[in-house]
């Protein structure tokens, strides 16, 4: 009697357990290939509004001035669900298309790379793209009905040599995590 109280509670435990890990990776999305991204679940709901692709081609260094005065990425998230969502923005290589063009050995060195953020009317920058931990853009908890505008520039540091770089460049994508919260 008391091994088969025992199995039942260690597969009670063990349905549980794959019921609360399936309900996480519900709320783990990564998405591409369009300009707008909705993700649903439940009362969640999460939009992302993307402009053109993250790259840089045949750039030249250039002050910061002029990099900041280049045409931004622009991107919003938009929460229209009913819960808050703890979310995190991040700019990670987009290997797809540096193993399609077979580019990996010419990859700008992120160190060579300079960037800016505009959270909606909050400017952030320029930082060297070598210095975002875990290559975070940004981070917090967007509630029911809010949104974010976000615009990123990229640049070639005015500092690098231009010999150096003439036949390298950079990919990138943004990576949206993102999960229901209590707050």
């Amino acid at each position: 009697m008391n091994k088969r109280l025992i199995s039942a509670f260690v597969g009670i435990f063990l349905i549980i357990a794959g019921v609360i890990g399936l309900s996480l990776a519900i709320y783990n999305y990564v998405g591409g290939g369009t300009t707008e991204n909705v993700i649903t679940s439940g009362t969640l709901k999460m939009t992302l509004t993307e402009g053109e692709g993250i790259s840089i081609l045949n750039a030249i260094p250039v002050s910061d001035s002029s990099g900041l005065s280049n045409t931004p990425y622009t991107f919003k998230l938009k929460n229209t669900g009913t819960l808050p969502v703890k979310f995190t923005v991040s700019l990670v290589d987009d290997m797809d298309t540096i193993n399609a063009d077979g580019c990996s050995a010419k990859l700008l060195d992120k160190s060579n790379i300079k960037m800016s953020l505009k959270k909606d009317l909050v400017f952030n920058g320029p930082v060297l793209l070598n210095t975002l931990i875990n290559n975070v853009l940004d981070e917090g908890i967007l509630n029911p009905n809010a949104e974010i505008n976000y615009e990123l520039r990229l640049w070639i540091d005015e500092n690098i040599m231009l010999q150096s770089i003439t036949t390298k460049h950079y990919h990138s994508k943004l990576i949206i995590n993102n999960k229901q919260t209590n707050q």
